[in-house]
């Protein structure tokens, strides 16, 4: 392991390559996927990373990515090879632009929790279905992750893809043992809820989802009265049904996607009602980059 931090850097803009090798972040390749890397990627702004499907690419073991912000990014959180990961925190906002998408999931014993993703075309998670017996550059079976209080609003793509590239590249293994709980899922103008065929063992509690075509175990339709606030993110208000709704025992999850501490009865999707001051919000250029590069108006111009 060797416990790399990467934080408050600017990436971007990085234009399409137009094939594989165009990933903004690899941490880890292939053949060193199985390995403790242990390293923590936060608090970074990825700005229009649009070199290829994965922005990120996580080819190691026991990585941690929360709080960064991904803002019209042609692409996805990419967790690529290795087990053990957690993601966290980040926020993805797209505004709708070709190519954009959530997160992907392939491997083994990774949690998501407390992400916001808005706007995306391609949908907010892609669930891997896997390859018998993979090699270490193929495609191993999603199994034992956790997605929990993640909010996915204004999709076009499946708000959850169950058994993503089943019966392509070799991969007949569907996703199992995955449990999804505690999210809202709220598909956008041509988007829909769920896509494909979930495999044994999935564990759904707790969903809310504004669409009124749920019909699955574990996934309430109700009106979740989401509005935009002055952040421009869509939240919940007061009276929203996702408040005091979760269910099961996630003691781990403390906070949500604000640093703001769950109540005992903890809300459902990644913002809990709370009136204490919030610790993380979406990224900006002021925020991040090194400390002499002065982006403000007012330095722009008084260089003029």
């Amino acid at each position: 392991p060797n416990h790399d931090r990467i934080d408050h850097n600017h990436f971007g803009h990085r234009p399409p390559l137009g094939k594989n090798g165009g990933e903004t972040m690899r941490v880890g390749y292939s053949f060193q996927s199985m390995k403790d890397s242990s390293s923590l990627v936060e608090q970074n702004l990825f700005d229009r990373c649009d070199g290829e499907l994965e922005i990120i690419s996580s080819k190691s073991c026991n990585n941690v990515y929360r709080n960064n912000t991904f803002l019209d990014c042609a692409g996805m959180l990419t967790l690529r090879h290795g087990n053990g990961c957690t993601v966290e925190g980040n926020f993805i906002i797209a505004h709708h632009k070709k190519g954009s998408g959530g997160i992907r999931v392939i491997g083994e014993d990774h949690t998501l929790v407390n992400n916001y993703i808005d706007g995306v075309e391609k949908g907010g998670f892609w669930i891997t279905s896997g390859i018998p017996n993979s090699p270490l550059n193929g495609y191993f079976q999603a199994r034992r992750c956790v997605i929990a209080f993640n909010t996915v609003v204004d999709s076009r793509g499946p708000c959850l893809e169950l058994d993503a590239g089943m019966n392509t590249s070799n991969r007949s293994l569907r996703p199992r043992d995955i449990t999804i709980a505690n999210n809202v899922l709220s598909p956008g103008e041509g988007g829909s809820l769920l896509k494909g065929t979930e495999g044994e063992d999935f564990k759904w509690l707790g969903n809310l989802t504004q669409t009124s075509a749920a019909k699955h175990t574990g996934i309430k339709s109700a009106d979740l009265k989401l509005d935009r606030g002055k952040d421009g993110l869509l939240r919940p208000a007061t009276d929203s049904p996702v408040r005091a709704a979760a269910q099961g025992d996630f003691a781990n999850v403390k906070t949500d996607i604000d640093g703001q501490d769950r109540a005992p009865r903890a809300d459902v999707g990644c913002d809990q009602d709370s009136d204490a001051p919030m610790k993380y919000r979406p990224l900006t250029s002021a925020d991040v980059g090194p400390s002499w590069l002065d982006r403000s108006a007012t330095a722009v111009k008084d260089a003029k």
